[in-house]
């Protein structure tokens, strides 16, 4: 028991710790926290509001959002195509108080056996992968560093076919800039993805192609079946 209890004050500490860093340092929780890896509340994780909180009316209050649209019409989503490239946001709007700075992070994993996608490519700018070697070895995208802007954006890819619904787990923070992690506000979201078909273009075979007459002159014909 006290083996047990030693083991969750050093859990606490390093989360402590890690969120302080976090935020101070700019850095995506990921990175700074290798050991503990992923702040998104998905399974097996834990959740950024146990350190930052879900702050106050009278400090900072946040909500969070994921998005997933298809790149070629920009619009949102509910199910994906197997191998497809999308465009995914995070949006981290104000509830109350007046944030300084916006960080997040965000895993997708398979709702069958919550095993990671690992679809992250190309971030946009302010937003970086770390796929960890350790723990769960699970892949993120992060901040790079604290962003004036409350919005995030990379592309993600698809799993392959037949692999079932997705889910994207997100914690995103909004904060004063004081260095430390009181007086922030946390907020956690999830989206799920239902796996689609993968679309086949419609392909018309012709049975029979006739030219007519044999001998061109100033005109041909032809025929189609």
């Amino acid at each position: 028991q006290n083996l047990m209890k030693i083991k969750y004050l050093h859990l606490l500490f390093l989360l402590l710790l890690g969120s302080t860093l976090w935020m101070s340092n700019n850095f995506g929780f990921a990175t700074m926290n290798p050991a503990i890896g992923g702040a998104t509340f998905a399974p097996n994780e834990v959740s950024c509001q146990t350190c930052h909180t879900a702050g106050s009316a009278s400090t900072i209050q946040t909500s969070t959002k994921i998005e997933v649209f298809d790149t070629v019409t920009n619009k949102t989503v509910t199910s994906y195509e197997p191998g497809r490239v999308y465009k995914v946001r995070v949006t981290i709007s104000k509830v109350s108080g007046t944030p300084a700075a916006y960080g997040f992070q965000m895993v997708s994993l398979l709702d069958n056996g919550d095993v990671d996608v690992k679809g992250w490519i190309y971030p946009s700018s302010g937003v970086k992968i770390v796929e960890l070697t350790s723990g769960l070895k699970r892949m993120y995208v992060e901040q790079t560093k604290k962003n004036t802007n409350n919005f995030f954006e990379t592309k993600w890819q698809a799993p392959k076919a037949n692999n079932g619904s997705v889910t994207f787990y997100a914690c995103g923070n909004g904060v004063n800039g004081n260095s430390l992690n009181t007086g922030d506000g946390a907020s956690i979201t999830n989206l799920k993805l239902t796996e689609g078909k993968v679309a086949n273009e419609d392909i018309n075979y012709i049975n029979q192609f006739n030219i007519f007459p044999t001998i061109i002159n100033d005109v041909i014909n032809y025929n189609i079946d």
